[in-house]
């Protein structure tokens, strides 16, 4: 049995070491494609809100606008009515 042991040995620590690359190249594959896929949905949600902001910030540019308009007119209307009196 020892001289069974003895010569089998290298060949079976030989075996579990490339069983262990097989395995760990494994599991850095799925480790790797899994994070590439969460890169990928934070990278789309980072689209998401730069769109969303890009949106407010034309809503924003309306809205001065809008004031500014509402504004003139409204000095429009105070000028007329003092001229009224």
């Amino acid at each position: 049995m020892n001289a069974f042991l003895k010569a089998w040995s290298p060949l079976l620590a030989a075996l579990l070491v490339v069983l262990s690359i097989f395995v760990t190249r494994k599991t850095i594959r799925t480790s790797t494609a899994t994070l590439q896929g969460r890169l990928t949905n934070v990278e789309k949600d980072m689209a998401s809100l730069r769109n969303a902001l890009e949106g407010n910030q034309g809503v924003i540019a309306r809205i001065a606008t809008l004031e500014v308009r509402l504004g003139d007119k409204l000095q429009n209307l105070i000028v007329q009515r003092d001229s009224a009196l």
